[in-house]
Order: C-alpha cells, then structure tokens, then sequence
C-alpha cells in the first residue's frame, strides 16, 4: 500500500508540472523553445515577396516566423551568425541582419520544417514482456509515468481552407518511476505472496505527432530494490510498449 501511495502521490504531482504544457516546441515569436532559438525552415522551391520582388528559394532555410495574418505568414530568413572584421578597432564585430519576407498562403499550401529539442511527460500503459525461462510472452499493467527528452524533427503546413497541420517524429529517452506487480509466476521463490512495488523503468523510443496526437513505441528495462529484486525474474530484462497522448491544451 505504501509503494502505491508513493506511486499515486508521484502521478499528481507529474499532472501539475505538465498540465497545460504543449507537446509542440517550436520557435516563434509567440512560442520560444525550450532548449534554445530553434529553426524553422523554408523548404527549397518555396516562393516568398518582399515588397518589391518575389524569389524562389534554391535551398531550405532557416527562419524565424514573425507573425501569421489572414492567408500571409511573414518570416525573417536567417543569417549565419557574425562577421569578424580584426582591422577594424572601431567595429571589430558586425551582426548580420535577418530579412524579412513573406509567404502567400493562396498560393499553395506552405510546408515549414523545424528543429527542437522537447521535454514532455510520457505515459507508457501496458509493458509487453517476453518469454523467459517458464514465463511465457506477458502483456502486463506496469505503468510508468514521467518525463521523457527527446530530438524532434517535423513539419508545419499552412492552407487557406483549414487549419494548420502539423506533424514530427520526435528520438526520445526516459526514466520514469514505474509500478511492477510480483506475483509467484514471476519470482524465481514461488512461495512469495503478490505484491505491487514501486521500481524504476529506463529506455528509448520513437514518438509520432500529428497535430494534437501522440503514439510511438518505446522500449526499456525495469529495476526495483530490495529483497525482491533478487527473486523476481524481469529484474534488468527488456520489455516493449506503446505511447498513446492527446494535447489538451490549446495551441
């Protein structure tokens, strides 16, 4: 009973720290990444205006998103970094200016791509552990809450007709606490009594987001202490799962 208050305590403090918080982290002005000044970029053959001209990118871009109005998203295309000018004693360093620049969404649907990092919670239901030794291939009810941290990669179209959709794919690593339910089908001692526990569960995965809706696979290994860690047969071993997610907050 101790291990599931811990447990129960654990998951509404997770639900505090997270509620509210987005799966998305792009950079633009009116959302900054977590990590860092994250790029969006413009995808070769792209059309953008300025007020004189109109352009075709010959390569993808970075930018950063100024502002979304009606069917116009206007953007600052990047530069790289600063000029060094050591002859100089009086402007020993000029900033390259970013230029800003315009899209038409009547033009087509306008797909940005874009970078981050992301650190959101992830809730694993079921752990799929496999055959070993007298146990045969178990679909079991170890959930683990908590946070993962992970690379995202994905992109953002723009169309006049609805909204926007988005989509990424996000390499992510967690550690979690984790309920393991001991049973003697799962303990090398037969005659220990069942019993749930709280342990530790670390490992990977691959997440997908289309717009407000995450899944993925992940997988990883348990460890709990104690006496029983000992006896019970997946101490360390590999599982497999899934993810499942809705963001419920509003973009």
């Amino acid at each position: 009973m101790k291990s599931i208050r811990n447990f129960l305590c654990y998951f509404v403090i997770s639900f505090f720290l997270f509620v509210g918080h987005t799966l998305y982290c792009q950079s633009d002005a009116a959302s900054k990444s977590q990590f860092f000044d994250a790029k969006y970029a413009i995808i070769k053959n792209s059309v953008v205006h300025n007020d004189t001209a109109t352009f075709k990118m010959l390569k993808n871009h970075p930018i950063r998103i100024s502002k979304v109005n009606a069917d116009t998203i206007f953007v600052e295309l990047k530069q790289f970094g600063e000029l060094d000018i050591p002859d100089n004693n009086l402007l020993k360093r000029v900033k390259k200016e970013n230029v800003v620049m315009y899209i038409l969404i009547s033009e087509g649907t306008d797909k940005l791509k874009f970078t981050d990092f992301d650190l959101s919670p992830l809730v694993i239901p079921i752990k799929i552990r496999p055959v070993l030794d007298n146990n045969p291939l178990q679909f079991l009810g170890d959930v683990a809450i908590g946070p993962y941290f992970g690379l995202q990669k994905g992109s953002k179209s723009f169309n006049l007709t609805s909204q926007p959709t988005q989509t990424s794919t996000t390499f992510c690593a967690f550690g979690t606490p984790t309920m393991i339910n001991l049973n003697p089908s799962n303990q090398s001692d037969t005659t220990t009594n069942t019993n749930t526990v709280l342990g530790i569960s670390t490992g990977g995965g691959i997440l997908f987001d289309i717009n407000d809706l995450q899944f993925g696979l992940v997988g990883g290994w348990d460890w709990i202490s104690g006496t029983a860690s000992q006896s019970w047969v997946y101490q360390g071993k590999p599982w497999l799962s899934f993810s499942f997610a809705y963001n419920l907050s509003n973009q």
